[in-house]
C-alpha cells in the first residue's frame, strides 16, 4: 500500500490515510481496501 501511495503522491496525486477506532458498519472488504458506512449516517 505505502509503495502505491508514494507513487501517486510523486505524480501529484493526492492521498490521505484515515484512521477510526471504530469506521463503522463493514460493507466490503478485500486485501487492498475496506469500505464502510459511518454509523452517524446508519
Amino acid at each position: 500500500m505505502w509503495e502505491i501511495a508514494h507513487l501517486l503522491k510523486d505524480h501529484g496525486i493526492p492521498i490521505r490515510m484515515l484512521r477510526s477506532a471504530s469506521p463503522g458498519k463493514v460493507l466490503y472488504e478485500d486485501s487492498y481496501q475496506i469500505v464502510v458506512e459511518e454509523w452517524k449516517r446508519l
